[in-house]
């Protein structure tokens, strides 16, 4: 190779090794997106949403907004719709279905900054007396509609009066636990800081 072609060979080099590098980092990047949508958490807090919506899912809720939840309670500023879809690797179609739910429910709440379009949603409240509340009130309104109709059947459906009744009883003690439990978070959140911290940790030792 002659002298004069050095530069000309150096100068090669270097634009291969650029493209080089610009692929590196694309790939490096698109390996993030794919393989850590919740690189950020500590594993705990992914085990914590996968069994939360697992668990959840037994009762009725879709594992969906369960998991919805559990991630939102391990994010301090909550989430936008599309980052809750990445972290949780499904649709935005199933998360803002599953976050209506969830509103509905009382469990979460949308938050927007002043001039802004992006919403983000949050746990309702750290104590949980909104989503408490209401679970209480379709307590209520099951309970309600149920003896109104017991009353308004004919005596000749005794044994669906009898159902019926057993399904009042049963959220007559539903409501009374719901409304004991209200109780204690309403007296939690109006506790000084100091003092509720203090209750919380002698009920966990």
């Amino acid at each position: 190779m002659t002298p004069a072609l050095l530069p000309r060979v150096y100068q090669f080099c270097q634009v291969v090794q650029l493209h080089l590098n610009k692929q590196v980092a694309l790939t490096r990047r698109e390996t993030l997106v794919r393989k850590g949508a919740m690189d950020d958490l500590p594993a705990v807090a992914e085990r914590f949403i996968e069994d939360f919506g697992l668990a959840v899912e037994g009762s009725g809720l879709p594992r969906t907004a369960a998991r919805i939840i559990a991630l939102l309670i391990m994010l301090d500023a909550g989430a936008e719709l599309a980052e809750i879809a990445r972290r949780l690797r499904v649709s935005r179609a199933s998360v803002s279905t599953n976050t209506r739910l969830l509103e509905s429910l009382g469990g979460i709440e949308r938050q927007s900054a002043a001039g802004q379009r992006r919403i983000r949603y949050r746990v309702a409240d750290f104590r949980y007396v909104r989503f408490t509340e209401a679970a209480l009130a379709r307590m209520r309104r099951i309970q309600g509609f149920a003896r109104e109709t017991r009353r308004q059947l004919p005596r000749t459906m005794a044994g669906a009066k009898s159902r019926l009744e057993g399904l009042e009883e049963y959220y007559e003690a539903s409501i009374a636990t719901a409304e004991a439990v209200l109780a204690r978070l309403r007296r939690k959140t109006s506790a000084p800081i100091g003092r509720s911290a203090s209750m919380s940790a002698r009920g966990r030792t």
